[in-house]
């Protein structure tokens, strides 16, 4: 669905969200190499919440916000505190040019 130039839709997490813009494509085989024994592209979107409250499911047990000092400790496989540093990063840059893997 799409309104006034933004893109709605749901979260994994079970949350509505407003897709602001697009951050990165990423080739995870670049990233996490010998991991995957077949091809995995992950997406990045800078999103806005809109409505909705977390829901427990197969792929997140909770949910929170973190400042970037503050990260509990990720899981490595599926992002890298790199990663995360360079989101922040998009968020607070209003000319952030998506990367492309």
């Amino acid at each position: 669905m799409a309104r006034a130039g933004l893109t709605y839709g749901k979260e994994e997490a079970g949350i509505d969200i407003a897709v602001k813009r697009l951050i990165a494509i990423h080739d995870c085989n670049k990233r996490y190499k010998g991991m995957y024994p077949y091809g995995i592209t992950t997406v990045f979107f800078l999103c806005e919440p809109v409505s909705g409250s977390f829901t427990e499911n197969d792929e997140t047990i909770a949910s929170g916000y973190f400042a970037l000092d503050d990260l509990p400790k990720l899981s490595e496989d599926k992002g890298s505190k790199e990663q995360v540093e360079v989101r922040f990063e998009a968020f607070h840059d209003l000319d952030w040019q998506a990367e492309f893997e």
